[in-house]
C-alpha cells in the first residue's frame, strides 16, 4: 500500500490553528482571571468563588490555569478572605499535585491557617502553627514572603512585638530576599505605631522623624507613611495625620498613594469637625468631599469611616444616613456590604434610643410623648426587618416590634413577631422574655391565639 503524505501546507495550517487556539484560550483565561480578581476587590466574594468553579471547568486543559488559580487565591488572601484562599489552593493541589504552583499553594494553605488564627485572636495557637510552618517549609523560596505577610497581620492586630520579631528574622536570616528591604522599613514603622496606640505621641514623633531620615529613598516609604497617618487618624490625632498626608503629597506627588492622601486630608478634616461638634461645617465639608471626589473608587471607604466617626460620637441619625448613602450610591463597592451590616446595627441602636425614651416618658406620665417614641422605634425596627431580612439584627428587631405593639396597646399585632422569634430561636436569649409577655397578655385577655 502506498504511504499517504500529509501536505506540508495543510500541516502548517493545522499547526498555526492549534497555536492560535492556544493563544486565544490563554487570552480568555487571563480576561476571566482579571474579572474574578475585580469581583474580589469589590467585595463580591460569593460571585468570585462561583466564577472560580466555572474557570476550572472552562479551562481545565489550559496549562496556564494553575498559575491563574494561584494568583486568584492570593487576592482572596489580600482581601482577608482566608477560607476562600485556602479553598482555591486545595483545588489547585488536588488537580495538579506536581505543578510548580501547587508547591507554592501548599505553603499558602499553611499560611492561611496562621493568619486565620491571628484574626481570631488565638495568638498562642498562631505562634505554634507558625513555628511548625517554618520548620516544615524551611527551604521553601517563598518562606520570607510568608513571614512578611504574617508580620503584617500581627501589625493589624496591634501585636507589635510579634510583628517586629518576624521582621528581624527576615533581616537576619534572609537578607537577600525580595522582602528584606521592606522588613527593614517595617521594623521602625511598627515601633511608631506602637507608640501611637499607647498614646506616647512624643516618642512616636521622634521615631517617625528618624524613620523618614533613615529611609528617605526607600520606594515603600510613602505607603508606610500613609499607614502611620491612618494610625494617627484612628486615635483622633488629626493634626499629625494631616501633616503626614501633606508630606506624602508634597514629597511623593507621583506615588500611587498621593491621590489617596489628597482625599484623606478632607476625610480627616470632616472627622475632626465631628469631634468638635461643628455640625454646619461638617455638612458643608461632606458635600464638598462628595463633589470633589465623585467617581473616585476610594470615596465609599472615606464615607464609611466618616460614618463610623458619627457613631463613636453618638450621632446615630447621621451615621445611619451616610451608611444608607453608601449602600444606595455605591452598591458594587466592597464597602457597600460593610455599610449594610453597620446600617442594620445602627438602626438597632437608633430604635433602642426611641424605645428607651418612650419608657422614660411613660414612667413620667407623659403618655402622648411616650406613644410618639414607641411609634418611632417601631418604624425603625420594621425597617430593619424589611431592608435586611438576612441580618443577625432581625431577631432583636422582631422582639422589640412585639414589645412596642404591647406598649402601644395593640397586643394582637405583637403575636406574629413573638411567634416568629420563638420558631427560629426557641432557646434564644429572647425566648423567656417573650413567654412571660405572652402569659401576661393572656391573663389580661388582650392577646388571642
Amino acid at each position: 500500500m502506498r504511504k499517504k503524505h500529509f501536505p506540508k501546507n495543510r500541516l502548517l495550517v493545522c499547526l498555526l490553528s492549534g497555536l492560535l487556539f492556544s493563544v486565544c484560550l490563554a487570552g480568555d483565561l487571563e480576561q476571566d482571571k482579571t474579572g474574578i480578581i475585580a469581583l474580589i476587590k469589590s467585595g463580591q466574594m460569593e460571585s468570585a468563588a462561583e466564577s472560580v468553579d466555572k474557570l476550572l471547568v472552562d479551562y481545565s486543559q489550559s496549562p496556564d490555569l494553575p498559575e491563574a488559580l494561584y494568583w486568584i487565591a492570593r487576592h482572596f488572601g489580600w482581601s482577608n478572605n482566608y477560607e476562600e484562599e485556602k479553598n482555591v489552593y486545595q483545588k489547585l493541589i488536588q488537580n495538579w499535585p506536581d505543578n510548580y504552583y501547587s508547591n507554592k499553594a501548599r505553603l499558602g494553605c499553611r499560611r492561611t491557617e496562621v493568619l486565620s488564627l491571628i484574626v481570631s485572636q488565638d495568638y498562642g495557637q498562631a505562634g505554634t502553627a507558625l513555628d511548625k510552618l517554618i520548620t516544615d517549609f524551611n527551604e521553601h523560596p517563598d518562606l520570607p514572603d510568608t513571614l512578611y505577610w504574617v508580620a503584617q497581620r500581627y501589625g493589624y492586630a496591634k501585636k507589635y512585638e510579634e510583628e517586629k520579631s518576624l521582621y528581624q528574622q527576615i533581616i537576619e536570616e534572609y537578607p537577600d530576599s525580595s522582602v528584606a528591604s521592606r522588613a527593614k522599613l517595617g521594623y521602625p514603622s511598627a515601633q511608631v505605631r506602637s507608640f501611637i496606640v499607647s498614646q506616647n505621641y512624643d516618642k512616636a514623633k521622634e521615631a517617625l522623624n528618624k524613620l523618614v531620615a533613615d529611609f528617605n529613598s526607600q520606594p515603600d516609604l510613602p505607603d508606610m507613611l500613609y499607614r502611620l497617618a491612618r494610625g494617627y487618624e484612628w486615635q483622633d490625632r488629626y493634626k499629625e495625620a494631616n501633616d503626614i498626608y501633606q508630606q506624602i503629597m508634597t514629597n511623593y506627588p507621583d506615588s500611587s498613594i498621593a491621590g489617596k492622601a489628597k482625599l484623606d486630608i478632607q476625610r480627616a478634616q470632616i472627622r475632626s469637625l465631628i469631634v468638635l461638634e461643628d455640625c454646619n461645617e461638617v455638612n458643608v465639608s461632606l458635600d464638598k468631599l462628595i463633589a470633589d471626589f465623585n467617581g473616585n473608587p476610594d470615596l465609599p471607604e472615606a464615607l464609611y469611616w466618616i460614618a463610623q466617626r458619627y457613631g463613636y460620637s453618638g450621632r446615630f441619625e447621621e451615621e445611619k444616613d451616610l451608611y444608607q448613602y453608601i449602600v444606595t450610591n455605591y452598591p458594587d463597592s466592597s464597602y457597600a456590604d460593610k455599610a449594610a451590616v453597620q446600617l442594620s446595627l445602627v438602626l438597632l441602636r437608633l430604635g433602642g434610643t426611641y424605645y428607651t425614651q418612650g419608657l422614660s416618658k411613660k414612667q413620667d406620665g407623659l403618655d402622648i410623648e411616650a406613644v410618639q417614641c414607641f411609634k418611632k422605634a417601631l418604624c425603625v425596627y420594621e425597617g430593619i426587618i424589611q431592608q435586611f431580612p438576612s441580618s443577625a439584627a432581625v431577631t432583636q428587631a422582631k422582639y422589640f416590634c412585639g414589645d412596642c405593639y404591647i406598649l402601644l396597646g395593640q397586643s394582637e399585632k405583637a403575636l406574629p413577631y413573638f411567634n416568629d422569634v420563638l420558631s427560629k430561636n426557641s432557646d434564644g436569649s429572647y425566648a423567656e422574655a417573650i413567654r412571660l409577655r405572652k402569659e401576661r397578655c393572656k391573663s389580661k385577655n388582650i392577646l388571642g391565639e
